[in-house]
């Protein structure tokens, strides 16, 4: 019986298997490797319920837990609440695992824009460190993210506490946790951001020194050497230092040499150049800046960065030299940069500005619309950026100042005080308040707008990072404009010393109409200040201006009116006649200009009165008679200023009937000087003693 049994059971045991039995599932360990390797994270949904994980392995559980992380940086595009879930279940799978928590710890860190997100980063990062204390991964990685919120929060509570984890490393015992140089390098990396919130000189060179002792120990790393020359440009910016942007561009070309054609130092050398030129405004900066572009973009000619950076240097250029070739070199490299990005806010910004100065530049009214077609577009897509408005209000402003409409200006600047609001103060928008506030004050004559252009100026210019010499430029334009309106002493000092600035600090490379203002402004000076010392630096002014342009109109005129007004505070024939002969080599090529007339029979007339002699009256007849001929020509070429000037002309030469003629006329034509003016003018002494010349005054006081 035994022996049936047995043999029974022999038979069970080998009756052949169901094909169901037969289809056994794999490994789960297999199935994540698999999920892993495809990226097929749908695969993941069978797992997202606890009671799957129960009979798994804690090397399971890690894998599980990675892929979670890794689902959630796919879905982190589309939507933060649903990659947060898939990584909450992957704290949930592996709760006590210190790589899955470095690897949360970094998943969060890339959501910087949330600042949640950076806590909740630092939060697994502890915890990664509590369960592996050993990894110098979890440290740096930390570091990092108090880096990170410190500039998210504006507060440098957080790099204090940075500080204090390094000062640990530094000093713990036995085997180091880092190579020595890597540790100076994150020490260096935490006090460049402290320095830039502090903007304390002393936190800028602790960063200094710890970097410059990491570069003691590895000298061969092209990392290393693009973060040390990104940090000497970003202190050299904070300390306003040049030889720590020459020492950017030295380590930025070590870079390079390193990596040989690495595109991260190829960007390095690029951005440390363009940096550098922005800074100084240097010309030969600009050069070198222009060359290490050109060469990027042949490199990589599908980097959209690249072209934006030629773009906008091109476009500072433009802005410097006045040269419209710049400007048009700053449309084709943008157009260029948008081909590739289209929906990125900078370059459409970037693009608008460029159309929208050209068009302003030239007067046409197409390209100002087109800029402002791409900046709207760009506010469409980033509606809370700081750099959209401004490049809207720009658009703005030069609408109005097109259509001479004062609303687009106000529009302009009802946009800029609700950003100053929701901003902040900004170098950026003040100066953009400053323009507008002027062109409004030129618009309306209401000095209040010059005053407040004026303040929003010295704001902008406190705060500029890098070469600030177009500001003062224009800087010094807004004051003269106040000047004119207030004729205050202390407003001409200060365009005086704007302009100044301004040309110093672009040396030789500086606009000639930049020493044009400066030179008009020392001449209004010396009306003011009765100072024959402000004349002759105008002259000084105005002749350098002539010798980079030589077909300075403008500059030539006005150098002929510093000669006339230094010789009318001194008596010196010598700079009368000066001022003649310019005036009369202006008129070989624009014999029609009415103000060159104009201020050519004035001096001719007052060089007459100052040489006046009754032993020669040939002479006397002689400057009489060419006055009188320029000034009527300036006459007929719609020169109303010229009426009064005529009215001098014939009351000093005693045709008294004629004087009183052309005063009337000049009243007519709203060209009398005020009424004081009138009674003192040495020129109408002969008119004032007429019974004519007394009605006349009783008329004008009547009204």
């Amino acid at each position: 019986m035994f022996e049936m049994v047995s043999l029974r059971m022999m038979r069970l045991r080998w009756r052949p298997l169901t094909v169901k039995a037969m289809e056994r599932k794999p490994p789960i360990k297999d199935t994540l490797q698999r999920i892993d390797a495809e990226g097929a994270y749908d695969d993941l949904t069978p797992y997202r319920q606890a009671g799957t994980w129960e009979a798994l392995s804690s090397e399971e559980r890690e894998l599980l837990a990675k892929l979670f992380i890794a689902q959630g940086l796919r879905q982190v595009s589309q939507e933060l609440r649903q990659a947060t879930e898939s990584w909450e279940l992957a704290e949930t799978v592996a709760p006590k695992s210190g790589l899955v928590m470095l690897a949360l710890g970094q998943a969060y860190a890339s959501q910087a824009k949330h600042p949640r997100c950076l806590a909740r980063a630092q939060e697994h990062l502890i915890r990664a460190q509590e369960l592996l204390p050993e990894n110098s991964q979890i440290y740096s990685e930390r570091v990092k993210v108090l880096i990170a919120m410190a500039l998210e929060q504006d507060d440098s509570t957080p790099l204090l506490e940075a500080d204090r984890l390094l000062e640990a490393i530094a000093h713990q015992e036995g085997e180091p946790l880092f190579p020595h140089y890597e540790l100076e390098l994150l020490w260096a990396k935490v006090w460049r951001v402290m320095g830039q919130l502090s903007g304390e000189a002393c936190d800028y060179h602790r960063s200094l020194e710890h970097f410059r002792c990491a570069l003691k120990e590895e000298t061969g790393n092209a990392e290393l050497w693009r973060d040390y020359a990104s940090i000497c440009l970003a202190q050299a910016e904070g300390l306003g230092q040049g030889d720590l942007l020459f020492e950017a561009v030295c380590a930025g070309r070590r870079a390079l040499e390193l990596a040989g054609d690495d595109m991260e130092a190829h960007a390095c050398l690029v951005r440390v150049h363009v940096a550098t030129y922005q800074h100084t405004g240097d010309r030969e900066a600009f050069d070198q800046a222009f060359a290490a572009v050109a060469d990027a973009t042949e490199r990589a000619p599908d980097n959209p960065d690249f072209w934006l950076q030629w773009g906008q240097l091109c476009a500072r250029e433009s802005a410097y030299s006045g040269d419209v070739k710049f400007l048009e070199l700053a449309i084709d490299k943008l157009t260029t940069a948008f081909e590739f990005s289209p929906e990125d806010p900078e370059i459409l910004c970037a693009l608008a500005k460029v159309h929208i100065t050209f068009g302003a530049s030239l007067d046409e009214l197409d390209a100002i619309r087109l800029g402002e077609e791409l900046v709207t577009q760009a506010s469409q897509i980033a509606p809370e950026s700081k750099m959209v408005l401004e490049t809207y209000c720009y658009c703005l402003l030069e609408l109005g100042r097109y259509f001479e409409d004062a609303s687009y200006g106000e529009e302009a600047r009802r946009r800029v005080e609700l950003g100053l609001e929701h901003f902040g103060d900004s170098a950026g928008l003040h100066q953009i308040l400053a323009d507008i506030l002027q062109w409004l004050g030129i618009l309306s004559g209401d000095v209040s707008l010059f005053d407040a252009s004026n303040r929003s100026y010295s704001y902008a210019a406190e705060h500029c990072k890098g070469d600030g010499s177009i500001l003062y430029n224009v800087w010094g334009v807004s004051l003269m404009r106040l000047a004119e309106q207030t004729q205050e002493l202390r407003h001409i000092e200060a365009a005086v010393s704007k302009f100044e600035r301004a040309v110093r600090d672009r040396g030789n490379d500086a606009d000639p109409e930049w020493w044009y203002n400066y030179g008009c402004a020392l001449d209004f000076l010396g009306d003011h200040s009765d100072a024959p010392q402000h004349y002759e630096k105008a002259i000084q002014v105005l002749s350098h201006a002539i010798t980079l342009d030589p077909d300075y109109h403008f500059a030539r005129h006005n150098l002929a009116l510093a000669w006339l007004h230094l010789g009318e505070l001194t008596a010196d024939p010598e700079s009368y006649h000066r001022a003649i002969d310019l005036m009369e080599s202006l008129l070989e090529s624009e014999p029609r200009d009415e103000l060159v007339l104009g201020d050519l029979g004035a001096a001719l007339l007052s060089l007459a009165q100052l040489v006046g002699d009754p032993a020669h009256p040939d002479r006397w007849d002689d400057l009489i008679a060419r006055a009188e001929a320029r000034l009527t020509q300036a006459v007929s070429m719609g020169n109303t200023q010229a009426l009064y000037t005529l009215a001098c002309l014939f009351s000093v030469g005693g045709q008294l009937d004629t004087s009183m003629l052309y005063l009337e006329r000049a009243e007519n034509a709203a060209a009398l000087p005020a009424l004081d003016d009138l009674m003192h003018d040495e020129w109408l002494v002969n008119v004032r003693d007429t019974q004519a010349f007394r009605a006349f005054i009783g008329h004008l006081t009547s009204q």
